[in-house]
């Protein structure tokens, strides 16, 4: 792809039907991250969930990261996932401010409050906890039931809101022969 930016940013969302073929058009498995384009001077505050690989069985840290942010008050989220593929065990590694989370059957919700305004230029707000079964999820973030705020509770239209996913690592094949002596 390639894009030719006058000024400013704007979204990128893949479609739900988007894909992508080999020269047969048999479809290659791919993990689509929403995101965006932008010149250098106007940088967008981005919260985004990360692309990430698990082995079955495994306990995962999920980072919430952040780019650009300044005077967050307070953030709600409603993120969903395959409750076949995750479960979640709570929050972890806060940077500051309370947080409280809920989930049940593959909608987590998700409060953030910070009096003093978060202000994170390039790092994590906060890691989410799940034990990995196995398979694939995205993480999506509902854009229309979540919303970010400075800390006088007025909602910040410029935080592009990243969605994310977990993928199974591949497991080697390893075959073994064992010969008669």
């Amino acid at each position: 792809l390639k894009f030719v930016i006058k000024n400013g940013f704007s979204k990128l969302d893949f479609a739900t039907n988007s894909e992508i073929t080999d020269k047969d058009a048999v479809i290659i498995p791919v993990v689509y991250t929403d995101g965006f384009i932008t010149d250098r001077e106007s940088q967008p505050s981005v919260i985004e969930l990360p692309n990430t690989k698990a082995t079955p069985g495994q306990s995962i840290n999920l980072p919430l990261g952040a780019k650009g942010l300044r005077g967050v008050g307070s953030f709600t989220f409603r993120i969903t996932y395959d409750p076949a593929v995750l479960s979640f065990n709570g929050v972890s590694n806060i940077i500051s401010g309370t947080v409280d989370a809920k989930a049940d059957n593959g909608i987590l919700t998700l409060g953030y409050f910070n009096t003093s305004g978060l202000d994170l230029a390039d790092g994590k707000i906060l890691d989410l906890m799940f034990d990995y079964t196995s398979g694939n999820t995205d993480l999506i973030i509902d854009k229309n039931l979540s919303e970010v705020t400075d800390i006088n509770g007025v909602k910040l239209n410029d935080v592009l809101l990243a969605d994310g996913s977990v993928i199974q690592n591949k497991i080697p094949t390893i075959n073994v022969t064992v010969k008669d002596t």
